[in-house]
């Protein structure tokens, strides 16, 4: 039995590579738009609080234990709001071609990773990502 979409290593760095761009666009957002001490602020606070909450709240078997377990439409709503605040931030910095590509790759992640997209809406749990399972 082979793993699931959602465990594949190409589809994990690619989920790892998505949330490391957009903690990016999140960083230099104000960068762009902010002047002043607001500029530095906002370039430390975005990514951080994003990180921050993305770290913490968590399902099961989605990347280690969390610290505080969440049901999994709770965890999709985490999610859609991070990585629409990654576009968000490129469609304001006047990059809508990127923008537009980022959301393409996110939403062909999830298309991909649907099997994991349809255990938290239905808050079942996940496989874990090392489990081990008996090759019988």
């Amino acid at each position: 039995m082979s793993r699931p979409a959602y465990l594949q290593p190409a589809n994990l760095l690619l989920r790892f590579a998505l949330e490391v761009y957009a903690l990016w666009a999140m960083l230099s957002y104000p960068l762009y738009v902010f002047d002043g001490w607001y500029r530095v602020a906002g370039a430390i606070l975005f990514p951080l609080l994003a990180s921050l909450i993305w770290g913490i709240f968590r399902v099961p078997n989605d990347g280690g234990k969390p610290l505080v377990q969440l049901q999994g439409k709770a965890r999709l709503l985490i999610e859609f709001l991070f990585f629409s605040m990654a576009c968000l931030a490129f469609f304001a910095r006047g990059e809508a071609l990127i923008a537009g590509i980022f959301l393409g790759v996110v939403l062909a992640h999830y298309l991909y990773s649907r099997q994991r997209v349809y255990l938290l809406w239905k808050n079942e749990p996940l496989e874990a990502p090392l489990s081990n399972r008996s090759q019988a």
